[in-house]
């Protein structure tokens, strides 16, 4: 009853501990009113081998119980573990892809990085080529004009080289 708080269960077990021992005592009066003495030993014996037979029950029951109860424990602490493990796992996988992510946008911003270098290379060597193109027309100009400025003052000395030696040919003559 002090396993077992439940009281109309409890109250209806009383009912029938106490019928089974009105019985009890009804065949043992039976029985003295025959004075068969052997017959009651018997039933003593039955009972008390009911008895031990419950209380092997009992106790293989609590052996049981414990061996379930440490089982339900294993079983919890395996699942435990498991849930762990599948935590650090699903942390571990979080992290690489985090890791992927953040080494994918450094690739990509190092290959803007690099395309905009390059870009601003060429673009600096084009200005510096155009510049250099710029200044080397500009020197051509200068040439061109110190050219025709040669060739124009060459064409007067000839002519006035020709002039003078035709004059000097005629005075000559």
């Amino acid at each position: 009853m002090q396993d077992n708080p439940d009281v109309d269960g409890n109250q209806k077990k009383i009912k029938e501990d106490k019928y089974d021992l009105i019985n009890y005592m009804e065949q043992l009066n039976a029985e003295l009113r025959e004075l068969s003495f052997s017959q009651f030993r018997g039933d003593i014996r039955a009972g008390l081998d009911a008895q031990g037979e419950f209380d092997r029950l009992r106790f293989e029951e609590k052996d049981l119980n414990t061996e379930i109860k440490n089982l339900n424990e294993k079983y919890k602490r395996e699942q435990d573990d498991f849930a762990k493990e599948a935590n650090e796992n699903n942390q571990e996988i979080l992290s690489l892809k985090k890791q992927v992510n953040e080494t994918k946008t450094e690739k990509e911003l190092y290959v803007q990085y690099r395309a905009r270098e390059t870009q601003g290379k060429i673009s600096c060597q084009t200005r510096i080529f155009d510049k250099d193109k710029e200044r080397l027309r500009e020197r051509i100009e200068i040439l061109d004009d110190q050219l025709k400025t040669e060739n124009l003052v060459s064409e007067r000395i000839r002519k006035f080289v020709q002039s003078k030696t035709e004059l000097l040919a005629k005075k000559a003559d």
